[in-house]
């Protein structure tokens, strides 16, 4: 069975709400541990198996996991992210994510690109389509500037991939630097090839070529960098705080280079 079978199953349902609501043993999460949950942060071991499942291997020393054990799976071929009704904030936030804190210097070009799964079962935010993220870049602060993450403000990604209903039709979107959202339908029950072709840069010479399976799509253009330090990716779910839905997304195949 695969694990995206799984996890729509209603009786693993009831499983992992209750593993959130601490109703399940030590032992027993143990157990949860050993057959695929993942541990959280930068635990060595997780992060070699999803580099390894991403095949990026060479990324595992820039990644860090922010899901709590029962919100994150690795099968032989992709990681899962889940997220539950009355699911407990991690970082100020409603997340299940992998943070890939990339380098790349200002001006470069950096091209990355992955494949996501959105299963059939995937329900949305239906007729109030708050925010919801599967992938964004995100700032941090500037060691050369002696800032802080108290320094940022709490800043929105000025790039973002987020899923939307429009008309009843479901679709994602790309979300450019507050000035630009382009919205399109996608299929769920299928693998999808997403690609951001982007030249960092904190004025108008700042770029980016959107493409879907391997088709461009959509160029924007302008600042897409808050200060001057390298943004990092994040991939997964992150949404606003009152989604009480049991989802679940998966992600294989990443890339990342610079030209």
């Amino acid at each position: 069975m695969k694990m995206y079978q799984l996890l729509s199953h209603p009786c693993f349902r009831v499983v992992l709400i209750s593993l959130l609501l601490g109703a399940c043993t030590a032992n027993y999460l143990l157990k949860q541990s050993e057959k695929g949950l993942l541990v959280f942060g930068r635990d060595a071991n997780s992060l070699k198996k999803i580099a390894k499942v991403l095949s990026v291997p060479d990324l595992q020393s820039v990644m860090f996991l922010e899901a709590d054990i029962g919100n994150a799976f690795i099968e032989q071929d992709r990681i899962t992210f889940a997220l539950m009704p009355n699911q407990k904030k991690l970082f100020g936030g409603i997340r299940s994510e992998l943070s890939i804190n990339y380098p790349y210097k200002l001006g470069e070009r950096v091209i990355y690109s992955f494949d996501m799964f959105i299963p059939n079962d995937f329900k949305v935010d239906t007729g109030k389509n708050r925010w919801w993220i599967f992938a964004q870049w995100h700032d941090q602060p500037d060691p050369k500037l002696n800032q802080t993450w108290a320094d940022l403000l709490g800043n929105s990604p000025p790039i973002s991939l987020f899923v939307e209903e429009r008309n009843y039709t479901f679709g994602v979107g790309v979300y450019y630097f507050g000035k630009e959202k382009f919205w399109f339908p996608v299929d769920k029950g299928k693998w999808n090839n997403y690609t951001f072709d982007i030249i960092w840069d904190t004025d108008e010479n700042g770029q980016l070529l959107f493409s879907l399976n391997d088709k461009k799509i959509k160029v924007f253009t302008g600042k897409n960098m808050l200060n001057n330090y390298h943004h990092y990716l994040k991939i997964g779910m992150y949404r606003h705080p009152k989604i009480n839905i049991l989802n679940h997304v998966s992600f294989s195949a990443l890339e990342i280079t610079t030209k």
